[in-house]
């Protein structure tokens, strides 16, 4: 049945408000054309020979080559001129040649379009072997292209997505990088299979160790099948933690071979594939240590680094990050993927595109002012909504500073697995040495004990010292709380293990205190208290607690010269909510804090700002929207103001 004047005119317009992927695929859905009254024909068209067809003319000329290959083809271009296709089956894989006005080019053989199944199966399966693409999505076209041929829509779609791997937007994101036009379409694919081929599928796994122990093994494994060189370059992507970085195994290359792929590395590499290879290489060293020196400058430079530099690598790290992380947001890419699993894509994404901005040899400086255009607000949101599930990681540790502290620790943890029996007495100074040369020194508290961004549901093996546990005991019923009571608390909240005993202590301070907490009336001390205390109510999902920080942020708002900006209750509300395992819960939490914040008095900047926030929250949650609507109402009431 046709859709009316007005249901096409509708539907058309709504296409273009779509992100074009999306579009694509909406586009080539069973019946929607002749439904909607959309043309057919599609081009396809070779920039590098100068030549465009109508897909249908193509392909059928193609279906016909693959059924007789002994006779030639003809039909037009686009523009009229004569073309003949001859098919080549002598070699590892059919080659169609292009004749055209006395020339002859070779275009793709489309082996899909065969009506034989083998041919098409074997047209897969080494488009399978050169991309590493053995994901589920990818199996699924193989098993329909078993079953029987597929329509034009279908091989195109085929073709498309199967394009849609790391190899190939590699070659992408050089060329764009080269010709100075790398948008961020191209940059981060709009493609959740392009994920699962990056990093390997999450499937069933639950959480990062699980992760690591199937699928990402996996994943590893096939890749490092593959071309040496390619297969550790790929393979680095994902170590974006030590337990992936330990599932690589190189097997037995050449000296030469291992000590030019670090040679690259130290040279082109990532900062967080530079990471992963101080790990690999601690482990390599002993047999060759003709990787000693790729080694030493890799951490000598990372360690010598200032973050707070214009051409700082661990900032350029540090905005791609965000920019990858915050467009998958935007996006909703990889929506009811776990957190640890999307930033560990928009890790392994943000670094394949940092080798190309290093290979290019760009101004660091100028590309991270459009780096961090626009994309901050989405990583920011995002990462507060992801404290639900994943409440020990914070937004602010994807700073430079933060990466380069995180950088020294897992160094120094790789140093703890350097063996005696290799001979590389400078690499074990760095690595092991107390001088002031070593990293050991530039360990510093707590920023290089903070959980990394896989690590945002990994509890602490060590307990909370019991010092710290008496200075909490000791402020229980004390009329006036001394917020230096609370100071070990808060300020250990993620490096070490807390227990419901020590949050349910906080809890029973501040309700016999009658929340009277003794803090300056700095707003950054307050802040600190107060997002210190939300962090301990989220991480051990302590309901009760969270109720407190919130009735003590009250407290402390209405007292004489304790400043609080909205932003920062915001914050605080995020974090606090975070107790809330369950979606209800944590969306009638975050709508209260929102609603009072809406009360208090701001900018009209500041309501447009938090309202912008608010929407992205329940672009996110949409489960949020019922449990906000008089807040959105009265931030909307105050961006109009004249």
């Amino acid at each position: 049945m046709s859709a009316s004047p007005l249901q096409r005119r509708s539907a058309l317009a709504a296409l273009f408000n779509f992100p074009k992927s999306l579009r694509d695929d909406v586009v080539e859905l069973p019946g929607f054309k002749k439904a909607f009254d959309i043309p057919a024909e599609a081009e396809i068209t070779f920039d590098a020979i100068g030549l465009r067809f109508l897909r249908s003319s193509l392909f059928t000329a193609l279906r016909e080559l693959h059924g007789d290959p002994k006779v030639t083809r003809s039909f037009d271009t686009e523009d009229n001129r004569t073309c003949y296709l001859q098919l080549d089956r002598t070699g590892d894989h059919p080659l169609v040649s292009c004749q055209i006005d006395g020339e002859t080019h070779e275009l793709p053989a489309f082996a899909m379009l065969s009506p034989s199944a083998d041919d098409r199966v074997s047209e897969f399966d080494r488009l399978a072997a050169r991309d590493n693409l053995f994901d589920a999505q990818s199996m699924a076209w193989r098993l329909l292209l078993q079953e029987g041929p597929l329509s034009d829509e279908m091989v195109s779609r085929a073709l498309r997505e199967l394009d849609q791997n790391p190899l190939r937007l590699r070659q992408k994101i050089r060329e764009a990088v080269e010709g100075g036009q790398a948008a961020i379409a191209t940059t981060v694919p709009d493609s959740a299979a392009y994920y699962d081929r990056l990093i390997g599928s999450l499937d069933d796994a639950r959480d990062l160790k699980e992760f690591v122990e199937n699928s990402c093994r996996s994943h590893i494994d096939r890749t490092m099948k593959r071309d040496f060189a390619v297969g550790l370059s790929f393979s680095l992507l994902c170590a974006g933690h030590p337990t992936i970085t330990d599932l690589i195994d190189v097997g037995t290359p050449s000296q030469d071979e291992l000590a030019q792929a670090f040679g690259w590395l130290a040279e082109r590499g990532d900062r967080f594939s530079q990471i992963a290879g101080v790990e690999l290489g601690v482990r390599l060293i002993a047999r060759y240590p003709e990787i000693e020196p790729s080694l030493v400058r890799m951490i000598v430079e990372m360690r010598d680094e200032d973050p707070a530099a214009k051409n700082s690598r661990f900032a350029l790290s540090s905005s791609l990050f965000i920019l990858v992380d915050g467009e998958l947001s935007r996006r909703g890419t990889l929506n009811g993927k776990p957190p640890f699993w999307r930033r560990l894509a928009a890790m392994a994404q943000s670094s394949l595109f940092e080798r190309e901005l290093i290979r290019a040899d760009l101004d660091v400086e100028k590309f991270m002012e459009w780096a961090t255009l626009g994309r901050g607000s989405d990583f920011f949101v995002q990462a507060l909504a992801d404290l639900r599930i994943e409440p020990r990681w914070l937004p602010d540790f994807m700073s430079p500073d933060r990466l380069k502290d995180a950088a020294i620790s897992r160094m120094v943890g790789a140093g703890e697995k350097l063996t005696e029996d290799a001979n590389a007495l400078t690499l074990r100074e760095l690595l092991k040495g107390d001088g002031n040369d070593g990293l050991r020194s530039r360990i510093r508290y707590p920023q290089s004990f903070l959980p990394g961004p896989l690590e945002g549901n990994i509890l602490p093996r060590q307990d909370l010292p019991p010092d710290l546990i008496e200075d909490l005991t000791s402020a229980v019923g004390s009329p006036l709380l001394d917020a230096s009571a609370l100071a070990g608390l808060v300020n250990s909240a993620l490096v070490f293990r807390i227990g419901d005993e020590h949050s349910k202590l906080a809890s029973e301070a501040l309700r016999k205190a009658r929340h009277q907490v003794s803090v300056s009336h700095d707003s950054g001390d307050t802040f600190s208290v107060l997002t210190g205390l939300a962090t301990v109510a989220a991480v051990t999902r302590d309901v009760d607690l969270a109720k407190e920080v919130r009735i003590l942020a009250r407290v402390v708002r209405r007292r004489t010269g304790a400043a609080l900006d909205v932003a920062d209750l915001m914050r605080i509300g995020l974090a606090a909510s975070a107790a809330h395992v369950d979606v209800e819960g944590w969306s009638q939490s975050v709508g209260e804090w929102f609603l009072e914040i809406a009360y208090e008095e701001m900018t009209i900047e500041r309501a447009i700002r938090l309202r912008a926030h608010l929407r992205k929250l329940c672009a996110i949650v949409p489960e949020l929207w019922r449990h906000c609507g008089k807040a959105d109402a009265s931030f909307a009431a105050v961006s109009q103001r004249s």
